[in-house]
């Protein structure tokens, strides 16, 4: 891979860090409307109570796992932060070869 192809990736996984970011605060607030919905219906019935909780359960449920998700990409941007920096530095150094190669040929008369 070069760096070119390593920034687009770690580009991509920016968005989706962003996307997974953008879903767990929906979540969050649906959460926090499901909590609300909760605390005002505690005076409806046990099984209008019991549905709102198994909803909370749920969307934190899905928080668990994005945050999980979460953590694997940022995990994949680093590694690939890493290979792009080692490509360009690979990248200088093949130039500078390059270079002194070019350097050394005897020049044509």
């Amino acid at each position: 891979m070069d760096s070119n192809s390593l920034g687009r990736i770690e580009g991509a996984l920016n968005n989706l860090m962003r996307q997974i970011t953008a879903r767990i605060s929906q979540l969050e607030e649906a959460a926090d409307q499901s909590v609300q919905a909760s605390q005002r219906g505690a005076a409806n019935t046990m099984q209008g109570a019991d549905e709102q909780i198994a909803r909370t359960k749920r969307i934190m449920q899905e928080m668990d796992k994005l945050d999980a998700k979460l953590e694997e990409v940022d995990h994949v941007c680093d590694v690939v932060r890493k290979l792009k920096k080692r490509c360009d530095a690979a990248g200088g150094r093949l130039d500078n070869i390059a270079v002194a190669r070019a350097s050394q040929q005897p020049r044509p008369r």
